[in-house]
């Protein structure tokens, strides 16, 4: 019963962790469909990231319950988490989140970095939530073999 509820806490977590990556692909198909462009919105995985957050705290709560995937998981979560609000430190202590000072220069190509990075990090989260599940289920096809 338990491997059943770790199973849903992990495809919930991956959903929660996917749809920041596809909602911004998704739209980019539907702006090169009707505007003929393709404009890809990179921080839209950073604005979306509550979503996020809340998706690699669910895959690290089950890969701590199951000891599979904790450090992948764990520090995909950490480096996410620095590089978002790293980033956005740098950002606001640089005047450059208010827009007094032109995007240019080292602090910009810095910002835009790290939320690239932490875009790298989501993906890397998501990527081992499915290794997580996979794990699981092979674990509950172990568990149904012996006992039968």
């Amino acid at each position: 019963m338990m491997g059943n509820f770790n199973k849903f806490l992990t495809v919930l977590g991956l959903i929660l962790v996917w749809v920041p990556v596809i909602a911004p692909i998704f739209f980019s198909v539907v702006a090169l469909i009707q505007m003929g462009r393709f404009l890809f919105d990179f921080l839209m995985l950073a604005e979306l990231s509550l979503l996020f957050l809340l998706g690699a705290i669910l895959l690290l709560f089950v890969s701590i319950r199951t000891k599979n995937y904790v450090k992948q998981i764990g520090f995909g979560l950490l480096a996410a988490v620095t590089l978002l609000f790293g980033g956005q430190a740098v950002a606001v202590i640089t005047d450059l989140a208010s827009g007094a000072v032109e995007p240019k220069g080292w602090t910009f190509v810095l910002v835009t970095t790290m939320v690239i990075l932490y875009d790298f990090a989501v993906v890397e989260i998501g990527v081992t939530g499915f290794y997580l599940l996979r794990k699981l289920k092979l674990i509950g096809s172990e568990k149904r073999s012996t006992h039968s």
